[in-house]
């Protein structure tokens, strides 16, 4: 279609194409750099778990401390009486489960790694970065880079120091993700918004002419909820008409709201604990309920509370009291398993949901998560400290609504309370 000099096609061209075009630019940098750092976060996140799992895990294969003998122009690392120099297992485990490579330094020498050259060597005997070992082995603090150089190449890398039970540190560990990987990640995420507007803006050439109004209409329509997004406001609602477009505008607004979704996911979560927060839990818990109407599957209800929490607080200080609630919270992820799911209703309160269970069934389930508990010893400052909770469990079925079923099992949690604590309340 040709374009006359000052016809409608180009005056439409230039008040929605043109504008299109800058606010996607802006849209992309801030939606790139939101990936980036909620990427760069969850990165963190994940290889400081793998590096305090990695260290939990050898601490429970043998307590003892890690200490090196040499043999004639080698050495072994031992810890404890087991050797771990060249048993590899565990550690390609870690890395064939989690793609995160990890290496266990002694001083300053890289010992045990799942790190190869292009040959197929692992790069042990090698030294750490000097900035790494000033700031972490020396200082003795835990430690989080963008960019570290480990071989031939960079990677994200978390790095904390590995002390002895006299206090002594005598190496460190490493747990880190090529940073070519993480950024492609990042890229990847991206690269379908950056699709979407250019082919709505080639959509947009063609067909603005004939409805002009509609399409400028729905192209500020999705430009506020992506700016609304880039802003952090994840509660904003793209317009309904939107999503029931059969054309590359709909598509682009459908892929918005999978986009928005998948950030509230990363977000909508427990700082401390990573389970669901309290909004979540309740709109899952909803939903749970609502399919077990339509289908007829029972399900059950259960708060709980940690024993004198306060006492943790009160006397070794809210760093212990948050240790105990993420333990709390990693003994609860393995245990709801394929069973339900766990919710921080607040404070030291959690609310467990069992899916397709009835109450005796639960009931057993939870029994089995309590002597968990239980038998689990937090080590706080070189103290083996207890934990008990107390539980109040409900068929979900029998009332009418969920907010009646909380309240049910809030009663028999206080009643376990008042009763001595350390038990689970059923009936």
């Amino acid at each position: 279609m040709h374009i006359t000099k000052g016809g409608i096609n180009r005056k439409l061209l230039r008040i929605t194409v043109i504008p299109l075009l800058v606010a996607g630019m802006i849209i992309l940098c801030a939606a790139y750099i939101t990936f980036s750092k909620t990427v760069q976060a969850e990165v963190h996140r994940g290889l400081k778990s793998v590096a305090l799992t990695t260290l939990h895990a050898y601490d429970e294969i043998d307590p003892g401390d890690y200490f090196v003998i040499s043999d004639k122009n080698d050495y072994l690392l031992y810890k404890g009486y087991h050797i771990l120099s060249g048993k590899y297992d565990y550690l390609d485990d870690i890395k064939k489960d989690t793609d995160v490579d990890v290496s266990i330094f002694y001083f300053d020498i890289n010992a045990l790694t799942t790190i190869k050259d292009e040959d197929g060597t692992r790069l042990v005997d090698t030294i750490a970065h000097p900035k790494v070992v000033e700031e972490v082995f020396k200082q003795e603090e835990e430690q989080f880079y963008e960019r570290v150089r480990v071989g031939d190449k960079d990677y994200f890398a978390y790095y904390a120091p590995i002390h002895n039970s006299d206090g002594e540190c005598v190496g460190m560990i490493f747990t880190g993700k090529p940073t070519n990987i993480v950024k492609n990640d990042i890229v990847n995420a991206v690269m379908p918004i950056i699709i979407i507007i250019i082919i709505s803006t080639v959509f947009a050439c063609f067909l603005c002419n004939e409805f002009s109004k509609e399409l400028i209409l729905t192209i500020e329509r999705e430009k506020t909820f992506l700016g609304e997004m880039a802003k952090g406001n994840l509660k904003a609602e793209l317009d309904t008409r939107i999503g029931k477009r059969n054309d590359e505008l709909g598509e682009m607004g459908r892929f918005m709201i999978h986009v928005q979704k998948f950030l509230r996911d990363m977000v909508e979560r427990d700082a401390l604990t990573k389970l669901y927060s309290r909004r979540i839990g309740e709109t899952k818990l909803k939903q749970v309920a609502e399919n077990s109407k339509e289908v007829g599957t029972p399900f059950c209800v259960a708060i709980c509370d940690i024993d004198f929490f306060k006492k943790f607080n009160d006397e070794y200080g809210h760093d212990c009291g948050d240790q105990v609630l993420k333990e709390i919270a990693e003994i609860f992820n393995h245990e709801m398993f394929k069973k339900g799911f766990a919710v921080r209703w607040g404070g030291e309160e959690f609310l467990l949901i069992y899916e397709n269970r009835t109450l005796d069934q639960a009931a057993q389930e939870l029994s089995q998560l309590r002597e968990k508990i239980i038998a689990h010893e937090l080590c706080y400052k070189e103290e083996i400290l207890k934990i008990t909770m107390t539980f109040g469990i409900v068929d979900g079925t029998e009332n009418e609504n969920v907010y009646q079923t909380i309240k049910e099992a809030d009663k028999r949690l206080y009643r376990g309370k008042v009763s001595g604590r350390n038990q689970i309340v059923a009936d």
